[in-house]
């Protein structure tokens, strides 16, 4: 919410047409403890300790309203929604040796696939004690893919759902008015995908994509 009012206080300052992209629900899948269950959760009931202290569903479409909201206040808003990657992906490239070419990590030198990567990770406790999204990569079992891939699901059916609420609302509602909100999915890639341009065909696509949206609002 703290970001949203942020940037529609900057926004406000930019001439029109303005254009803000949205990206929510990576975090909250990755950023989840590493065992599955706790006691409690730092967030209390917005996060489940059932679940690796993820957001929860509910927590997640209230914010995420709470976050178009203030954003929709802003005049001639043209609003990006982007979707959680699947980032259960992450598992089909464990025994690849991509993760660290020629660096040290966790005491492991030379190149290092990513399953040493990620359990390293996990074991120093870098960047901290979740590791790199270790309530996923630390063993990348049937159970933390099944958990990880059913809560992305949950978040990003909501973003479709609230995204289109909030683009049907007509010219001259009370929260949308001019404000047009486009929401895109890129099915089975992973966090910041995009990253991976040129030489990723799906991060070509993507950047293309976000250059035809911004280009369509200067020519309506």
């Amino acid at each position: 919410m703290a970001e949203s009012r942020a940037a529609a206080a900057f926004l406000v300052t930019q001439p029109a047409p303005r254009y803000v992209t949205v990206l929510l629900g990576d975090n909250d899948v990755c950023g989840g403890t590493v065992d599955r269950v706790q006691t409690s959760c730092p967030r209390g009931a917005d996060e489940d300790p059932q679940n690796h202290c993820r957001t929860t569903p509910q927590a997640f479409e209230r914010e995420l309203r709470k976050g178009l909201d203030a954003l929709i206040a802003v005049p001639s808003l043209r609003i990006g929604v982007a979707a959680p990657v699947r980032v259960t992906e992450l598992c089909t490239h464990g025994s690849r040796d991509l993760c660290l070419p020629g660096g040290i990590f966790g005491g492991i030198s030379g190149s290092v696939n990513c399953d040493d990567f990620w359990a390293a990770a996990v074991e120093t406790k870098l960047p901290d004690e979740r590791g790199i999204c270790g309530s996923l990569t630390k063993d990348c079992s049937d159970e933390r893919i099944a958990s990880a891939y059913q809560i992305s699901k949950s978040y990003r059916d909501i973003l479709a759902a609230v995204t289109a609420q909030y683009a049907a609302l007509p010219e001259g509602g009370t929260k949308a008015a001019g404000v047009e909100v486009t929401f895109k999915l890129y099915d089975g890639m992973w966090h910041v995908h995009h990253s991976g341009a040129p030489e990723v065909p799906e991060a070509v696509a993507a950047y293309n994509d976000i250059a035809a949206f911004i280009r369509a609002q200067f020519e309506s």
